[in-house]
């Protein structure tokens, strides 16, 4: 159930609190490794590998995220080494997500698969196959039984059903344009 519920989580989380680029950077590494990373909770060093900054630097952005909510000290934890969770909301009606529309709704049921079925939050990062699409909304797999709702009029291009893309911002990237992104440095020839 918890990794069902991770995207509308995540968008409650991230839109509950005004944060710092490097903070912001943070939860989204954090929740793109999936739930037993976000159970884990983060921990200084990690913050500093995740953001690249000074220790002293991670701290006061840390200190920033105790203070305004977003995470909260694990009791028992050694100041040195300090965990903290992320602070999630209990339900999803606390998060102002709303349930999706019948239409897409209906779309999904026609699928004939088991799982449930969010509202896309169009600043997340979607990985996943496209399960169904008609020309109000495409449904994507985003994890073993948890779809999202993209509404097609806010995507650049619509979606094929059956093509693994990621969507973010609007945006379709197929995998074959995602495997290029690097490609375009310079190699050194072997000898």
């Amino acid at each position: 159930m918890f990794a069902q519920a991770l995207d509308v989580h995540y968008a409650a989380a991230s839109a509950s609190v005004t944060r710092s680029t490097r903070q912001q950077k943070a939860f989204d590494v954090v929740f793109r490794r999936g739930p037993d990373r976000i159970a884990r909770g983060i921990t200084p060093k990690d913050y500093t590998k995740i953001t690249k900054c000074p220790a002293r630097t991670a701290g006061r952005d840390i200190a920033g995220l105790v203070e305004m909510g977003a995470i909260t000290r694990v009791p028992g934890t050694a100041t040195r080494n300090a965990c903290y969770a992320i602070t999630l909301p209990r339900q999803s009606q606390d998060a102002g997500c709303s349930e999706p529309s019948d239409r897409a709704q209906a779309l999904f049921q026609s699928t004939d698969t088991d799982g449930r079925l969010y509202p896309a939050n169009p600043s997340i990062r979607y990985d996943g196959p496209i399960v169904a699409a008609d020309g109000w909304y495409a449904i994507q797999r985003v994890a073993s039984q948890t779809f999202v709702a993209h509404s097609v009029q806010a995507l650049d291009d619509s979606p094929q059903v059956g093509a693994v893309v990621s969507i973010h911002h609007g945006h379709i990237i197929a995998p074959e344009r995602q495997e290029t992104r690097g490609m375009n440095k310079k190699r050194k020839p072997t000898p």
